[in-house]
């Protein structure tokens, strides 16, 4: 009997290899086990960067799981990538009594790289009914007066402030694209929160007290400048009724015949004004966009906003643990295992909210741009 030469050889186990690939890409946990298992022992210092891209994709399958995650620091180590190292560890800990979570660093140490920023946070969310929307505020077609807020200078905080929220105001706003974004602070008592203003540019109010920088105060504000984005702002800054009605306007004014029932008088004003001001690309757009009447609901819009806020509060705070704790507390999400217990994380991650927070947590490009230490 003649046994197979080493060129088939080589070639079975190429093709098994892609076979435990496209398992692995397809969910299957164990695929990357044996993947792993079939990497030369010899060689593992060579493909380091494959057992890291393995791990980090059972990472996204087995959210949350410790050990899973303990297996992707020792990959991301193995690989001589420190600041992904430190992502991750930071995940493993979030909540960690024994032993708490590395500090992430400091926003002012950021190399500022907006258009990569925006892309890895946003470009999967603004898209749809929220790219729809964002044609009617870059009209600014819904603005209005700072009197309508109850709004004056006094209130504004400058670019220049020394306070903490100046601080963290300045730095955010060289992160990523905010365009311009105002922030105002006329209550400097009580809980943060924000608030989304329709004035030119679209601006935030931050309520509440805010005399340290702290991961709260950094989550609230990333969060609050992400929703003056044109794509989230009308989202944030109008009741889900006046949003259907805005939605309601574009489907009358691009979309199919047909695609909308009776219309108010201000729903067919604003498709008016929205015809006048709009180019003949951004009209094609439109209408691309409208072309699925049922793709344009509130609904969409409202979840994409949230997770844009809520992504941008991660990054701001650098702090999973309070991220996490914002988004139960947003959504009343029910907590059945104490954080910090074994298998707490695993399960938040059962939650939509929470595991788009944790595979935003640990990825190699979110690491790369914000555990990347540069002191300045």
């Amino acid at each position: 009997m003649v046994s197979d030469s080493p060129g088939k050889i080589a070639e079975q186990e190429l093709a098994d290899a892609d076979d435990l690939y496209r398992e692995l890409r397809e969910g299957s946990y164990e695929a990357g086990e044996r993947l792993i298992a079939s990497f030369d022992a010899d060689a593992l210092d060579d493909q380091s960067s494959e057992v890291l891209a393995v791990r980090q994709r059972q990472a996204t399958i087995r959210r949350g799981a410790s050990d899973v995650l303990a297996r992707l620091e020792e990959a991301a180590l193995a690989d001589s990538n420190a600041p992904y190292a430190r992502a991750v560890h930071h995940v493993l800990h979030a909540f960690d009594e024994d032993e708490p979570p590395q500090e992430p660093p400091p926003l002012s140490d950021l190399t500022p790289q907006p258009e990569l920023t925006t892309r890895l946070l946003f470009s999967s969310l603004g898209v749809g009914p929220n790219e729809a929307l964002a044609a009617i505020t870059s009209a600014k077609l819904l603005r209005r007066e700072m009197a309508d807020y109850g709004l004056s200078g006094a209130d504004r905080v400058s670019l220049s402030a020394s306070s903490p929220i100046g601080r963290v105001y300045a730095v955010l706003s060289g992160l990523w694209e905010v365009q311009g974004t105002r922030l105002f602070h006329p209550n400097r008592n009580g809980t943060l929160r924000y608030r989304t203003v329709l004035l030119t540019p679209i601006s935030t109010i931050i309520e509440g007290k805010a005399d340290e920088e702290t991961p709260l105060l950094r989550y609230v504000l990333g969060s609050a400048m992400a929703a003056t984005m044109p794509p989230f702002a009308l989202v944030e800054a109008l009741s889900e009724t006046e949003v259907e009605r805005a939605l309601t306007a574009l489907l009358a004014g691009f979309g199919p015949v047909g695609a909308v029932g009776k219309t108010s008088p201000q729903e067919m004003r604003l498709a008016e004004d929205l015809w006048h001001v709009v180019g003949a690309s951004a009209e094609r757009r439109l209408r691309e966009l409208c072309a699925d009447p049922a793709s344009m609901s509130y609904q969409t819009a409202q979840r994409r906003t949230r997770l844009a806020c809520r992504r941008a509060g991660l990054f701001a705070s650098g702090d999973l643990a309070t991220a996490i704790r914002e988004t139960i507390r947003e959504l009343d999400i029910e907590v059945r295992t104490p954080l910090g217990a074994a298998g707490a994380l695993e399960e938040l991650c059962d939650h939509p909210a929470i595991a788009d927070l944790v595979d935003l947590a640990i990825l190699p490009e979110y690491a790369e741009i914000r555990w990347h230490h540069q002191p300045q």
